[in-house]
Parts: C-alpha cells; structure tokens; sequence
C-alpha cells in the first residue's frame, strides 16, 4: 500500500481497505494509470510459489463494483 500510494497520481486518492481489496478515488483519464501501478504492485509484492492473481474493477461508486 504505502509503494502504491507513493506511485499515484497527485490527483488519486487511496481511500480505503479491506482486508485485500484497495479503493482508490481518482480522475476517469488516470483510472488505467491507477490500474496498471496497482496490478504491478500487488502482483510484485513478493514471490511466491504461486503467482498472485489480482482482479481490478473501475466505476463512478463503490456500488458499481459489483
């Protein structure tokens, strides 16, 4: 969290987490910029035996993540 949120745009703001979900409010031109730090990230964080999936959702509220 703390590499992510050193990466974002000075417009996103990381929101809120939980557990291992990570809501990140920021501009709809930065949403694939967003994304791409936070796939790299996540999926980087550590090697593991088994490869990391991560699954990234966008839209207008948290409602629409479903």
């Amino acid at each position: 969290m703390i590499r992510i949120h050193k990466k974002l745009p000075p417009e996103a703001n990381l929101i809120l987490q939980i557990h291992d979900e990570l809501i990140v409010e920021c501009r709809e031109s930065d949403a694939k910029k967003v994304a791409n730090i936070m796939e790299v990230e996540m999926t980087n964080v550590h090697r593991f035996a088994v490869p990391i999936e991560v699954g990234i959702k966008t839209g207008k509220s948290w409602g629409d993540l479903d």
